[in-house]
């Protein structure tokens, strides 16, 4: 699912103006039983919403305070952190040594 486009065009028009049946009709296409998400802007919460449903075959919905659990997502996260830094700052090392990487 490729935001992008759909971003740019929000960011030109009323922010967040399709958003909402963008996400549903995406849930449909990826056939995902549910999802939360959560816009932030200048540390300000502009949208926050639950979709469909907890668990397949269970009527609980989804609402902004469901918890998902990460599962292995934190690596992904701490290695994209860990690039989009490398270009501004160098990386520091538990060695108390610090590195430079060429972006």
């Amino acid at each position: 699912m490729n935001l992008l486009p759909l971003l740019l065009v929000l960011a030109q028009q009323q922010p967040l103006a399709g958003l909402d049946p963008y996400i549903t009709q995406a849930i449909k296409d990826w056939r995902v039983p549910g999802l939360a998400i959560v816009v932030v802007k200048d540390d300000s919460v502009v949208f926050m919403k639950g979709y469909g449903v907890r668990e397949l075959g269970k009527p609980d919905p989804v609402t902004v305070h469901t918890r998902f659990g990460n599962m292995s997502t934190t690596k992904a996260f701490t290695a994209s952190r860990n690039t989009s830094r490398r270009c501004s700052s160098p990386i520091r090392t538990s060695r108390a040594r610090s590195r430079s990487a060429t972006c």
